[in-house]
């Protein structure tokens, strides 16, 4: 593609739905697709890969939550028994 949107479309679903459950299974196996919008949608996958690409980096994360991007910021840097403070 040789244009790209200037704005990104905004996905406004909060469950996908499925015809039998050999697709739903795929997608969590596999994980193409989507499930439900808290954990992935079509609307974060973009903006981590415009993160990505602005950074330079491979790969971004979005989270639902800034609790759940402090969590797991936390969560990636300490060992078990240590401690915060």
């Amino acid at each position: 593609m040789k244009g790209k949107p200037v704005v990104s479309p905004v996905h406004l679903t909060a469950t996908y739905k499925f015809y039998n459950s050999d697709d739903l299974i795929d997608v969590v196996q596999k994980r193409k697709g989507f499930i439900y919008s808290r954990w992935d949608n079509p609307s974060v996958v973009e903006i981590e890969k415009n993160i990505a690409e602005l950074e330079g980096y491979d790969h971004a994360l979005g989270f639902g939550s800034g609790m759940a991007a402090i969590t797991t910021a936390v969560m990636a840097n300490i060992k078990t028994g240590e401690k915060i403070d």
